[in-house]
């Protein structure tokens, strides 16, 4: 089933050339991810740095967390974004987050 204006691409964000992720740099205004749980930290880190290059200037990555990995996620999640929200159910968490705003200095 298709959806206006939307746009739906399987890709693994823990690669680190993955095709898709160049083609689509900056084009995406929300990412949805379910991370493996068991990621090493490089894979982790490669999860937010291709999402990061995906989203546009203020888009959003929402991905969830099993609750003993929570940790080590939001902290690489924190490296590369704002994170604006936590929803926590029994076992999960979900968080929001949003691009890193960057200081500007205007003269």
């Amino acid at each position: 089933r298709t959806h206006p204006n939307v746009k739906i691409v399987k890709e693994d964000l823990a690669r680190r050339r993955a095709k898709k992720i160049e083609e689509d740099r900056k084009t995406f205004s929300y990412i949805i991810s379910n991370p493996p749980f068991h990621s090493a930290r490089e894979e982790r880190t490669l999860i937010f740095e291709n999402a990061k290059k995906l989203l546009e200037p203020r888009g959003e990555m929402f991905f969830v967390s099993e609750g003993s990995f929570v940790d080590r996620f939001q902290k690489t999640a924190k490296d590369y974004f704002s994170v604006l929200a936590e929803t926590t159910s029994d076992r999960y968490v979900v968080f929001r987050c949003k691009n890193k705003r960057r200081n500007v200095l205007l003269l």
